[in-house]
Protein backbone atom coordinates (compact mmCIF):
# COMPACT_ATOMS: atom_id res chain seq x y z
CA UNK A 1 0.00 0.00 0.00
CA UNK A 2 2.62 2.17 0.15
CA UNK A 3 4.06 1.74 -2.66
CA UNK A 4 0.20 3.17 -4.30
CA UNK A 5 0.89 6.00 -2.59
CA UNK A 6 4.08 7.12 -3.57
CA UNK A 7 3.52 6.08 -7.08
CA UNK A 8 0.03 8.15 -7.07
CA UNK A 9 1.99 10.70 -5.94
CA UNK A 10 4.77 11.09 -8.33
CA UNK A 11 2.15 10.44 -11.23
CA UNK A 12 -0.17 13.08 -9.85
CA UNK A 13 3.10 15.44 -9.59
CA UNK A 14 4.14 14.71 -13.20
CA UNK A 15 0.61 15.56 -14.36
CA UNK A 16 0.96 19.23 -12.67
CA UNK A 17 4.58 19.64 -13.95
CA UNK A 18 3.52 18.73 -17.58
CA UNK A 19 0.06 21.73 -17.03
CA UNK A 20 2.53 24.03 -15.93
CA UNK A 21 4.82 23.81 -18.65
CA UNK A 22 2.39 23.93 -21.26
CA UNK A 23 0.77 26.59 -19.70
CA UNK A 24 3.85 29.11 -19.23
CA UNK A 25 5.15 27.61 -23.02
CA UNK A 26 1.33 28.96 -24.49
CA UNK A 27 1.19 32.41 -22.24
CA UNK A 28 4.95 33.39 -23.79
CA UNK A 29 3.68 33.29 -27.26
CA UNK A 30 5.43 36.12 -28.80
CA UNK A 31 3.56 37.43 -31.90
CA UNK A 32 4.32 39.97 -34.40
CA UNK A 33 2.55 42.34 -35.67
CA UNK A 34 2.05 44.68 -38.52
CA UNK A 35 -0.22 48.06 -38.36
CA UNK A 36 -1.33 48.95 -42.50
CA UNK A 37 -0.29 51.87 -43.25
CA UNK A 38 -2.75 52.06 -46.23
CA UNK A 39 -6.15 50.81 -47.15
CA UNK A 40 -6.08 47.31 -48.29
CA UNK A 41 -8.39 45.95 -50.70
CA UNK A 42 -9.41 42.11 -50.40
CA UNK A 43 -10.85 41.02 -53.79
CA UNK A 44 -14.58 41.99 -54.12
CA UNK A 45 -15.15 41.59 -50.52
CA UNK A 46 -14.19 45.19 -49.45
CA UNK A 47 -11.19 47.07 -47.36
CA UNK A 48 -9.24 46.52 -44.48
CA UNK A 49 -8.57 50.61 -42.93
CA UNK A 50 -5.19 51.64 -42.57
CA UNK A 51 -4.47 51.54 -38.93
CA UNK A 52 -5.67 47.65 -39.13
CA UNK A 53 -3.65 45.69 -36.98
CA UNK A 54 -2.37 42.55 -37.86
CA UNK A 55 -1.16 39.28 -36.87
CA UNK A 56 1.69 37.59 -38.65
CA UNK A 57 1.05 33.89 -39.15
CA UNK A 58 3.50 32.57 -41.24
CA UNK A 59 5.91 33.41 -44.51
CA UNK A 60 6.11 30.94 -47.94
CA UNK A 61 9.02 30.89 -49.97
CA UNK A 62 6.85 31.93 -52.78
CA UNK A 63 7.07 35.31 -51.97
CA UNK A 64 4.04 36.00 -49.74
CA UNK A 65 2.93 36.15 -46.04
CA UNK A 66 0.04 35.16 -44.31
CA UNK A 67 -1.56 37.38 -41.90
CA UNK A 68 -4.64 36.52 -38.96
CA UNK A 69 -7.20 39.54 -38.47
CA UNK A 70 -9.47 39.15 -35.29
CA UNK A 71 -13.17 40.77 -36.15
CA UNK A 72 -15.09 41.72 -33.14
CA UNK A 73 -18.82 41.81 -33.62
CA UNK A 74 -21.48 42.26 -31.45
CA UNK A 75 -24.48 40.01 -31.45
CA UNK A 76 -26.73 42.79 -33.03
CA UNK A 77 -24.95 42.83 -36.17
CA UNK A 78 -26.15 40.60 -39.07
CA UNK A 79 -23.70 38.17 -40.79
CA UNK A 80 -24.19 36.11 -44.20
CA UNK A 81 -22.24 33.62 -45.59
CA UNK A 82 -20.87 34.51 -48.67
CA UNK A 83 -20.08 31.27 -51.29
CA UNK A 84 -17.08 31.33 -53.06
Amino acid sequence: MKYIGLISSFVAGAILCFCIINYLNFSNNKYDYVVLQKDYKIGNIGYLKSGSILRVDESYPEGFTRYILYLNMSQVEKTQKKNQ
